[in-house]
């Protein structure tokens, strides 16, 4: 998958999540944690929640 349907991807996603009434930081927030979950190495998503804290 290229760089540019992976950008195109994220940005449906976040409109759909904005367009379902969804407040922006929690729709940007949750597509970004969904699309790490997915394209992303498991063992860097525990860096997630070490950055938050």
């Amino acid at each position: 998958m290229s760089v540019a349907q992976m950008g195109l991807m994220y940005g449906l996603a976040t409109f759909v999540f904005l367009f379902s009434g969804m407040p922006i930081a929690f729709a940007l927030g949750s597509v970004a944690v969904i699309f790490m979950y997915f394209f992303m190495p498991a063992p860097q998503l525990s860096i997630i929640a070490e950055t938050i804290f």
